[in-house]
């Protein structure tokens, strides 16, 4: 009788041990859907920053940089992939902002510049309307744009309207 107490504990260990492994094994084919990426900044040897990245578990250069650093990273435009929103500068005060993103066509990475904007961008990510968005400007003027397919949208330019009477130059 001890015996047979000591089998169908053994049995229902085993049991137990075999369906909790089985449940780890498909969370963890859940999460790894697709390439996963991840963004960080690299000092070179010539004391420039260059921005490398963490693809299927293999670290490699993705080319971008002189001086640069993250603002963010995630997944903008919802394709499975994260992007790495960056600050730039060639040095001295002028900067501007990117987003970094891995090309599944040419398999490397490239970048989107926000370049020529009639605002500066806040370094803040938000969501606005179901999508992840950067804004620039201020109170009476801002403009806010979205990321899609390795490219950068304007969705909204707002310029706050002048009190009556008053003439703008």
């Amino acid at each position: 009788m001890t015996q047979n107490k000591t089998n169908i504990t053994l049995a229902f260990l085993l049991i137990s041990l075999m369906a909790f492994s089985c449940a780890g094994n498909s969370k963890n084919s859940e999460g790894s859907k697709g390439p996963q990426i991840e963004y960080r900044v690299v000092e070179s040897d010539d004391y420039s920053q260059e921005l490398w990245a963490t693809k299927d578990g293999q670290f490699q250069n993705t080319g971008i940089g002189d001086v640069v650093w993250i603002i963010d990273q995630r997944d903008y435009d919802g394709d499975g992939l994260e992007e790495a929103f960056i600050g730039e500068s060639a040095g001295g005060s002028a900067s501007w902002s990117s987003i970094v993103f891995f090309d599944k066509e040419s398999n490397t990475f490239r970048k989107v510049e926000f370049r020529n904007l009639d605002v500066s961008l806040n370094d803040s990510v938000e969501e606005w309307n179901g999508k992840w968005s950067f804004t620039g400007g201020g109170d009476a003027h801002h403009e806010r744009f979205i990321y899609e397919k390795g490219r950068i949208l304007k969705v909204e330019d707002y310029t706050k309207p002048m009190p009556d009477g008053v003439i703008s130059n």
